[in-house]
């Protein structure tokens, strides 16, 4: 833009002149101020859209699972008696767990002329498991239980017994030792035996019992034999 200039005198005259001047930079940065990053927007949406296909997914497997087990409570009704109308509701209001469990208690439950109509009625209303069922199952409980511990008791006296064999045999073979010990000995020997007798009663048939006192000391001399052993092994 340049200003012109007035004048009597042509040669100096001068016209004036302009130009448009475009706002282009204050348009961009008002534009780029607004201007969100790219891709960002996008970024957002596949995150979601990623987001609902999952929920979309496990509720299609969780419909998938209800209506397996819808199946085979419906057919279980079916083989029970009752039409595809009928079994299909009552399919849909019970798993198939409690289902099975109905059937098999209804005859348990004395049914008179219509068995049908009170399996019907015990799903629909959800009844618990008849008393006489119960009480069954509590008496082949009580049977398990007595049955288990039999076999423990007998496998208790089994061991007890085996034990006892192992003694009197250790006893057996200790017996020509002892009978070659000098009388020193098998009294010091017997005194220990006594000494470790804990009741009156197991005192006083140590003192008037020959066999008891015999074996309870072979067994105190077997206990020295070991101790013996375990040192000469460890030296």
């Amino acid at each position: 833009m340049s200003e012109g200039v007035v004048d009597p005198r042509s040669s100096l005259r001068k016209p004036a002149v302009y130009a448009v001047k475009w706002q282009t930079q204050a348009t961009e940065a008002s534009s780029s101020s607004k201007r969100q990053p790219a891709g960002s927007d996008q970024f957002k949406k596949d995150t979601k859209e990623k987001t609902q296909e999952k929920d979309t997914y496990k509720q299609q497997a969780a419909n998938a699972a209800v209506a397996v087990e819808n199946v085979e409570g419906l057919r279980l009704l079916i083989d029970a008696g009752f039409d595809k109308h009928v079994a299909t509701k009552l399919a849909a209001s019970r798993g198939v767990e409690e289902i099975q469990q109905q059937i098999g208690w209804v005859d348990s439950r004395n049914p008179d002329s219509n068995p049908l109509g009170l399996l019907r009625i015990a799903i629909e209303q959800g009844w618990s498991e008849p008393a006489n069922v119960t009480n069954h199952l509590k008496k082949e409980k009580h049977v398990e239980v007595e049955q288990q511990k039999a076999k423990e008791d007998e496998l208790r006296e089994a061991e007890v017994a085996a034990r006892k064999r192992e003694i009197r045999h250790c006893r057996d073979q200790l017996r020509p030792t002892w009978d070659r010990l000098p009388e020193k000995e098998r009294s010091q020997i017997e005194q220990v035996a006594f000494e470790q007798l804990q009741s009156d009663f197991d005192r006083k048939r140590f003192r008037s019992n020959e066999s008891y006192r015999l074996d309870l000391s072979l067994d105190e001399l077997s206990r020295r034999r070991t101790e013996f052993s375990l040192v000469t092994h460890s030296s």
